[in-house]
């Protein structure tokens, strides 16, 4: 094992900034759930990869179960029991990700919260990021590398139709067919293959191009993302070829991840079925979450923040693992 590089200061950092994520919530009257790390449930998100476990009974039965990649289901089966503004602040996994912004086990910070939309999300991750300056006796001016990065409210917020438009005066409205991505792209310079659908072109082209550039003088919301890949976001309500989402980039890095929720289960299940094709195998659709929303889920929004993302970026760390004890890339 290689030795590892973080030390007590780190240390006494973070067992801070998760003390402050749970006094922000707590003071604010939510209600922290444990929610289980192991569910029967895939992701059906096409992007990510859920890490199986084979669990054992005293009759020596086998079951293959999921390490969670987010504790989503279980709060939103919670949200429709009547559970009301509720946080979550524990480990969640996903397979094949090791890098300096990835370790497959990692913290989250995840909330939902009632009779909201993205906006107020928005809002709120503000509130809860300066919450945690103060309680870490930062500044609301963080240096990290070259950079000064400025805290104070209100954070830039762009759309991504912006973005597309300032980028390359790429009318997005017009690239929601696979032959205007692809044009969109050529015109960016952005490489992609003949057999790539509308999603790996648009990735491509909003991690080559645009994510690396977002974040460095204040952190940045950019919303309003195209519905190809709608996740579990509400339309917007005046153009349905737009979903309520919001992502929130600090320093070239993607932090959190947040939408005003859908919760007409008709649709939702309609995008399970479409994810479910796009995966390798035959994963399991989660009909409880389905059964959740049919009898009647509260108008809310959500989002899931990086807790170790957010120390790196604090403590002006470039490597994940500087601020995890055990990084799972010492194994290797």
């Amino acid at each position: 094992m290689k030795e590892k590089s973080i030390n007590r200061d780190i240390l006494v950092k973070r067992a801070g900034l998760l003390s402050a994520v749970r006094s922000f919530f707590n003071e604010k009257g939510y209600t922290e759930i444990d929610a289980p790390c192991i569910t029967p449930w895939p992701t059906m998100d096409s992007n990510i990869d859920s890490i199986p476990v084979t669990i054992k009974n005293l009759n020596k039965q086998t079951k293959k179960f999921f390490l969670h990649t987010s504790p989503e289901h279980s709060m939103k089966k919670l949200l429709a029991s009547g559970s009301g503004d509720i946080y979550f602040l524990g480990k969640v996994y996903r397979d094949g990700e090791i890098t300096d912004l990835h370790n497959p086990e990692f913290t989250m910070a995840e909330w939902y919260k009632t009779n909201a939309d993205y906006f107020d999300i928005m809002d709120e991750t503000e509130d809860l990021v300066n919450f945690c300056l103060n309680s870490l006796n930062l500044p609301l001016k963080i240096h990290y590398g070259h950079y000064e990065i400025d805290f104070e409210k209100p954070w830039e917020r762009i759309s991504v139709k912006k973005i597309f438009w300032n980028k390359g005066q790429i009318d997005l409205d017009k690239c929601m067919d696979i032959s205007g991505i692809r044009e969109a792209a050529l015109k960016l310079s952005v490489h992609f293959n003949k057999h790539d659908d509308w999603d790996t072109i648009f990735s491509r082209i909003f991690i080559d191009n645009i994510e690396h550039e977002l974040g460095f003088s204040r952190p940045c919301f950019v919303y309003d993302y195209p519905s190809k890949k709608p996740l579990m976001a509400a339309y917007k309500e005046s153009d349905k070829n737009y979903v309520q989402r919001a992502e929130l980039f600090i320093a070239g890095m993607e932090l959190a991840n947040g939408y005003t929720e859908l919760t007409d289960y008709k649709e939702l299940l309609k995008r399970f079925e479409h994810e479910k094709k796009l995966k390798p195998e035959d994963f399991p659709i989660d009909y409880d979450l389905i059964e959740a929303l049919k009898s009647g889920m509260p108008q809310c929004s959500g989002i899931a923040l990086g807790i170790d993302r957010l120390l790196m970026t604090l403590l002006d760390k470039k490597n994940i693992k500087e601020v995890i004890p055990f990084p799972l890339e010492n194994y290797f």
